[in-house]
């Protein structure tokens, strides 16, 4: 059977990147443009970016809208540049299907490597999922034979050494870049079409699931948070004037209670919008009315 030419004469449109690039723009017009009041870094975790104590209270699809968001236009940019520039020989290489999965999981894979290795912290970008890509592409190109072009190898050095240079520099997630690149290997290999790889993929396969559980079990030791580490300033708004009275919301107080070593004397319950709305006096006897109930 004739293999896909890496360079086509007349290659398709990589409408599948054009998607993921519009997704990209819309969100990031979205948090310079919205009402919500709050920092760039709050903005960009309500449009869906990374931030660990919201993935570890359920939020698991933040693992992938991450690469959605982008707060900084030359960050945007760039990514989406080389988006469409890998888009262009990808989509007909590997099939517009294996192409998104291969973006969509590496940037998930990279997403586990920053909650299995960081304490907190919030991250945006579709780097993790771009690095996928370049992973998978160096499978094709070994895979192909191209390799062996003295041109070819010339540029995949080039490009292989600046990105490796890319995560020296400040506020770089490393570790999320580190993650894509070894999902989109491993996608690569399993998105490879030939009988002769079979052991090769079912070997992937193995290797595959044995880092999931790897990574599973790092996230699982690694979920707790210090205390010394910075929560957004919503958080800590929460923490000191909304919170909510006893038995509201989704916290099971009474389990809470029934585990602490020592009779609960107080539990404090401020409120600034509620105090201004019922007067002190009626906020603070709703708040003794509500404890009561388990104290």
């Amino acid at each position: 059977r004739r293999k896909k030419n890496f360079i086509s004469a007349h290659p398709e449109l990589p409408w599948a990147s054009y998607c993921v690039a519009l997704v990209c723009c819309i969100l990031f017009l979205c948090i310079h443009l919205s009402g919500f009041d709050g920092n760039d870094t709050e903005k960009a975790v309500l449009y869906g970016a990374y931030y660990k104590p919201f993935v570890l209270a359920g939020e698991w699809w933040r693992l992938v809208t991450v690469g959605f968001v982008h707060v900084e236009p030359w960050h945007l940019f760039m990514n989406v540049m080389s988006l469409i520039a890998l888009g262009r020989s990808m989509e007909t290489l590997f099939g517009r299907r294996s192409y998104l999965l291969i973006l969509l999981t590496s940037t998930a894979g990279g997403s586990l490597f920053l909650a299995a290795t960081q304490a907190n912290g919030v991250a945006v970008g579709l780097s993790g999922g771009l690095y996928g890509l370049m992973a998978a592409l160096l499978v094709y190109v070994f895979h192909s034979g191209a390799y062996q072009n003295p041109r070819v190898r010339s540029n995949l050095y080039l490009v292989l050494g600046m990105n490796l240079m890319i995560n020296f520099l400040p506020g770089v997630a490393y570790m999320a870049h580190l993650g894509g690149f070894f999902t989109g290997l491993i996608g690569g290999i399993l998105a490879t079409r030939d009988a002769g790889w079979k052991l090769l993929q079912k070997n992937t396969m193995a290797a595959a699931a044995v880092l999931v559980c790897v990574l599973g079990w790092l996230c699982w030791q690694n979920r707790a948070i210090p205390s010394d580490q910075q929560y957004l300033s919503t958080d800590i708004r929460i923490l000191r004037e909304e919170r909510l009275y006893v038995g509201e919301g989704g916290i099971d107080i009474a389990e809470i209670l029934r585990h602490l070593p020592v009779p609960v004397l107080s539990i404090e319950l401020p409120h600034l919008a509620r105090a201004k709305e019922f007067g002190f006096a009626e906020h603070a006897f709703r708040c003794i009315e509500s404890a009561k109930k388990y104290m």
